[in-house]
């Protein structure tokens, strides 16, 4: 049966829509790949709570700095002789392994990354200190330019981290003389005591990164019973800012068995220049405002 050549017009019409609505749903699905290459600014949650600076290049690499702490730990009241807690969820249970103690301070990020069968972002970095070298696997998701979640989960511990990030910009120059004041309270325990520092952070960008990056600072603390305390801070687009440092313990100052790490993260405004951060220091866990001074 011969068709009418309209008929065959409209027919040829429908295939060539169709094959644009193909196409097009091929160029959604194919902007639809969530691109993370690019510099990345990090908050912590879950078992651990810290910042991060991590940029991921198109060469499936990446690379970065953490600032880590633990997450809240529970009062235990209770410890039998030998020290250990009679709470189920005491995390001194998992004795050695217990990633919440053994991994936080200041750590260098370096590792890859690719994408699973569904898109998603999957791969595997080290995380190294002068204390330990550890590595973690990590799945995530995100928008192009927009915004990226990792589960970075530890090949040596139980427990998972969520890393949510947002693109770096650079921030307001935040340099300055502040103050660091609350209080420090004995782990596992609500023997707690008033503290204070003095912090001055500079705009200077050294070792582990170039000198100039954006939102990384020098850091020099002076505070109880000691002279100086040095280290770094980096401040985050999604408005926090991290500070780890180190100094000798009294008693101790040629000692590096004394050397007294402390890390501390937590929300900070810079249009006021202020904010609040929790953090620890091996002993310790701290609760403090930070403000410029005058």
């Amino acid at each position: 049966m011969k068709k009418h050549p309209l008929t065959k017009w409209l027919l040829m019409a429908a295939a060539s829509a169709l094959a644009l609505l193909l196409g097009g749903f091929a160029n959604q699905t194919q902007a639809a790949l969530f691109d993370p290459a690019g510099d990345w600014d990090f908050y912590l949650s879950g078992g651990q709570k810290g910042v991060a600076h991590i940029t991921f290049l198109a060469n499936n690499t990446l690379s970065g700095i953490v600032i880590n702490r633990p997450g809240k730990v529970p009062f235990v009241p209770e410890v039998n002789e030998r020290g250990a807690s009679f709470d189920r969820n005491d995390p001194r249970g998992a004795g050695t392994s217990n990633y919440v103690f053994l991994e936080w301070g200041g750590q260098v990020i370096n590792g890859v990354w690719g994408y699973d069968s569904n898109g998603k972002i999957l791969g595997a970095f080290t995380l190294t200190s002068n204390q330990h070298t550890n590595g973690a696997t990590i799945r995530g998701s995100g928008k192009t330019g927009k915004h990226m979640t990792l589960r970075v989960t530890r090949d040596y511990a139980r427990g998972t981290v969520t890393y949510n990030g947002v693109p770096r910009v650079v921030l307001p120059d935040i340099s300055g003389t502040y103050f660091l004041s609350g209080n420090k309270t004995k782990v596992f325990t609500r023997d707690g005591q008033p503290f204070t520092e003095i912090m001055t952070l500079t705009a200077s960008g050294s070792s582990p990164y170039p000198s100039g990056t954006p939102n990384y600072y020098d850091v020099v603390k002076f505070g109880p019973g000691y002279i100086s305390f040095d280290g770094f801070a980096i401040l985050t687009a999604n408005k926090q800012l991290g500070i780890f440092s180190a100094h000798q313990s009294p008693g101790s100052f040629t000692n590096l068995d004394g050397v007294i790490l402390t890390s501390l993260s937590g929300e900070f405004k810079t249009n006021k220049l202020s904010g609040k951060v929790g953090g620890y220091d091996g002993t310790n866990f701290l609760s403090l405002k930070v403000g410029i001074t005058p």
